[in-house]
């Protein structure tokens, strides 16, 4: 998930979109603001987990094996996380197809939705202190699409892209030890 930090900025900078902080929360108290942040995370990190990889991924698993699993839990969750959005850019969808096939590795290779569960709640903190800087400390603003020239010019767009090959790097590293110590685990003792 550390990855997908510079991702998220470099796709937004590629494919802007408008980030608009729902009407409802505009005006609302800095730290009512942060409590509903807060646990809306905590809510969508258990229950999406709960459903999708709990629910919908393991018994696919069980008869199909991991891979359709996965990707086709990965679909419905991208699928459940349009309606209601005034545009969708290829970075949000990008993005929301990464988190979940995260997930659904990562729930494939502990036998558990728990470390899946906290990923998506702190992500989805993460995203929502994200949209609430960007919004409301810094104010909204039209985002215009980086071009490749000027893309190749810009040392932060350069440093993110810097940081997402080291981190996913790192993350396939971490990811490929989880699966050694799982199988290893597994293994019966001779």
């Amino acid at each position: 998930m550390a990855a997908t930090a510079p991702l998220t900025l470099i796709l937004g900078r590629l494919f802007p979109a408008p980030r608009p902080l729902p009407d409802f929360l505009q005006g609302l108290p800095p730290l009512t603001l942060v409590s509903f942040f807060l646990m809306s995370s905590l809510v969508a990190g258990v229950v999406e987990e709960a459903a999708f990889r709990g629910y919908l991924q393991s018994p696919i698993e069980r008869r199909y094996g991991p891979v359709p699993a996965i990707l086709l839990t990965s679909i419905v969750f991208v699928l459940v996380h349009l309606p209601g959005r005034p545009s969708v850019s290829f970075g949000y969808l990008f993005i929301v197809s990464l988190a979940s096939l995260n997930y659904g590795f990562l729930a494939y290779l502990t036998q558990s939705i728990l470390p899946g569960l906290v990923l998506h709640a702190s992500g989805d903190a993460a995203a929502f202190a994200l949209v609430w800087w960007f919004q409301v400390v810094l104010g909204p603003r039209e985002q215009q699409a980086l071009t490749l020239d000027a893309a190749i010019h810009d040392p932060l767009f350069l440093t993110n892209c810097g940081e997402l090959v080291v981190l996913a790097v790192v993350s396939a590293w971490a990811f490929r030890k989880l699966a050694m110590h799982v199988n290893g685990a597994s293994r019966p003792v001779a």
